[in-house]
């Protein structure tokens, strides 16, 4: 469509405006437009973002889902727990999805290798797309573990939300959504407070089963304890634990760094062959040798990732670690695989040989050497390891990432170095509807599958902008960002829902913040300027405000015409001068006067630029409220001064500028911007108007 003549849009609007005043004179002798009726709790009409991906339809709306990403979905996954099963008898996945507040459950072949990626199941919500906080028999609070009976085909849940784990019988059979069979750490399924006693928990955060005693191990970590649940005799409500690790008694909570003391557990892994326990306890791994038997705070006889018991230093290092969080044992080839979450890795440790204290790891997983700890979204790369299962048959290591939402599977028949994985589940590229994850990706590692064509992040949005003269929607996206694009149908109406352009990424399936021409960092607000058919896109982490001239047309990561705030595209420093910015949020755009207006947050402040003679690369604003001056930025509760410049909007008819605060939450500043030259007082109103228009005016 050709952009309109400025000269002949305001011809235009003289004549509505006319014509208006004509209809108003006349009264009941000229039909009046129907006008929507607005009342109070009145429900939306439509919803972006939020959609039931389990229909063919691909515009049904779900009006109570809000996760990142399209929300909890069947293909996706949000953050992860700190242990994982892998079922070779019965041929499932078992992952806690814990951000989700659920178990999701993949059937595998025969030969337990992946099958289509998608799961089959869920436990502890309603259905794939439920997300209730709530812990009952069948909801989860925060599933952080995870433990499998394979004999009695039972699957141990940790809620650590409820203080409680949760026992699944899946020998009848699974169906999405079903009751827990029993709970441990609470007397019913309806109690959920925490205590340190024989029955109860603070917080469980590791499990694991062992077979062959048919006992329970519970990493509760904040009583700082490993409490031991012998279950030979049958599983009763709320039952207690028989002995505890870590504490003398059940009634203890001490932290401790010692030889028998625990500050912080978590994983648990158990090696029946040499009846040995390994439990992660901050930045190191305590090694029990429980072949003698069990006694309540006995002493470890190992310890891995420090060089003694009495020290707690976090490192990389071939030896040592940082908040390890999962463990999984290679029995029959005695190897020890520990997710070292802080430094990006999984450390496998050769036990063939015998254990000794502080002793060094024999490979690395997600880094090439064990000095480095970079995060990656990569084949190769990790970004917080949390949870681990191996399949010993097919020689398999599974990686759950919590900060790439992912599982990462590896062929550790053979390993080497920072070796690539062969597959990966929660991670796919869709271009169909319903997505149908056949194209798995290793460099997207957003929530519930990441970023996409349909679904909006989790991040915090200030605004947005709508273009009524050429029919489109602008919606910033902070998480992911970009900023998507909507065609709208030629009356205004959403079209479809699904983003027709990207900006700020080259497609919609990558989320990678940047300080260039064409990237962007945390974009939170836009504003359009129709006569000239240009977008403002403020960043606050890039301390700037990007212009895209769209009036030669619009592609996916095209490049920004203009910066603001910055010299250049490259520059992100944050500064209290006339051109500079600091946490910028807000944008609106006063088309008749074309000027910019930026809530400049760190500064104390609100910016505004006149663009009537033209944009330039890091030029000076023509006017500050909120400040005396262009160098100064103290917070104030004033009639001239702000504390953190959060929200602007403009109203034209009455050359008004409407401001919000991040600290002075509880007011809005009016401000005369009739005449704003260099630094403006507020003229305060009795009345509050929502006057951001359709065009942006």
């Amino acid at each position: 469509m050709r952009t309109p003549n400025p000269n002949t849009r305001r011809t235009v609007n003289a004549v509505l405006s006319a014509l208006l005043a004509l209809q108003t004179a006349l009264g009941a002798l000229v039909p009046q437009a129907a006008q929507a009726i607005v009342a109070n709790g009145m429900p939306a009409i439509d919803v972006i973002g939020q959609y039931d991906t389990n229909v063919a339809d691909r515009l049904a709306p779900v009006f109570t889902r809000g996760g990142g990403n399209n929300g909890p979905n069947n293909f996706g996954m949000d953050g992860s727990g700190t242990s994982m099963i892998v079922d070779t008898i019965h041929h499932r996945l078992i992952a806690a999805d814990q951000n989700n507040r659920r178990v999701l459950i993949y059937n595998l072949k025969t030969d337990n290798t992946l099958d289509d990626r998608l799961p089959d199941y869920v436990l502890g919500q309603a259905d794939f797309f439920s997300i209730s906080p709530v812990g009952s028999q069948s909801v989860l609070g925060y599933t952080t573990a995870l433990a499998y009976d394979a004999t009695n085909d039972r699957l141990f849940v940790a809620d650590s939300s409820s203080n409680r784990v949760l026992v699944f019988s899946l020998a009848g059979g699974i169906t999405s959504g079903m009751n827990a069979s029993h709970v441990l750490g609470q007397a019913d399924f309806v109690s959920g407070t925490n205590a340190v006693t024989q029955s109860r928990m603070y917080s469980p955060r590791g499990l694991y089963y062992e077979a062959s005693n048919q006992r329970l191990f519970v990493a509760d970590i904040l009583n700082r304890r490993v409490l031991v649940f012998n279950l030979s005799s049958g599983i009763i409500n709320g039952m207690n634990a028989s002995y505890v690790l870590g504490q003398t008694d059940f009634t203890s909570r001490v932290s401790a760094t010692t030889q028998s003391g625990m500050s912080t557990p978590s994983g648990l892994v158990y090696d029946n062959g040499n009846q040995r326990l390994f439990v992660i306890d901050g930045n190191r791994v305590l090694v029990f040798d429980l072949s003698s038997g069990l006694s309540n705070g006995m002493n470890a006889s190992y310890v891995l990732g420090q060089p003694n018991f009495t020290s707690s230093a976090g490192a990389v290092t071939q030896s040592g670690m940082t908040a390890p969080l999962g463990l999984v044992l290679d029995s029959l080839g005695q190897r020890l695989f520990v997710a070292d979450w802080f430094n990006n890795r999984v450390l496998v440790f050769n036990l063939s040989s015998g254990l000794s204290n502080g002793m060094a790891a024999s490979n690395v997983l997600g880094q090439t050497l064990f000095t480095s700890s970079t995060s990656a979204t990569t084949q190769s790369g990790m970004f917080g390891p949390y949870g681990l299962g191996y399949d010993a048959g097919m020689g398999r290591l599974y990686v759950q990432e919590g900060r790439n939402n992912r599982i990462l599977v590896f062929d550790v028949s053979a390993i080497s170095d920072g070796q690539n994985a062969i597959d990966v589940v929660g991670q796919f590229q869709n271009t169909a509807w319903p997505p149908v994850p056949s194209s798995p990706i290793y460099t997207q590692g957003g929530p519930n599958s990441g970023p996409s064509s349909w679904g909006v992040s989790a991040g915090a949005t200030d605004g947005l902008a709508f273009d009524a003269v050429h029919h489109r929607l602008f919606i910033p996206e902070t998480g992911n960002s970009r900023v998507l694009i909507f065609d709208l149908n030629s009356d205004n109406t959403l079209r479809d829902k699904i983003a027709d352009n990207v900006l700020g990424q080259p497609g919609f399936f990558s989320s990678a913040a940047a300080t260039t021409q064409s990237g962007m960092n945390y974009p939170n607000d836009a504003a359009y300027d129709a006569d000239n058919n240009r977008l403002f896109v403020s960043e606050s982490i890039n301390n700037r405000v990007l212009v895209f001239d769209l009036s030669s047309g619009l592609s996916n990561g095209m490049n920004a015409s203009y910066v603001l705030g910055q010299p250049n595209f490259t520059s992100s420093a944050a500064a209290t001068t006339q051109a500079g910015m600091s946490r910028p949020y807000s944008v609106d755009y006063d088309l008749a006067g074309q000027r910019l207006f930026v809530a400049d947050g760190f500064n104390n402040r609100f910016l505004g630029f006149n663009l009537s003679g033209g944009i330039s690369n890091g030029m000076n604003a023509s006017f500050v409220l909120g400040q005396t001056g262009f160098t100064s930025s103290a917070a104030a509760t004033s009639q001239t001064g702000v504390i953190f410049g959060r929200g602007v909007d403009y109203d034209a008819a009455n050359q008004r500028l409407y401001t919000t605060e991040g600290s002075n939450s509880g007011r809005i500043m009016i401000w005369d911007v009739s005449t704003a030259t260099g630094t403006t007082s507020s003229t305060l109103s009795n009345r509050v108007t929502v006057s951001r228009l359709a065009a942006g005016a």
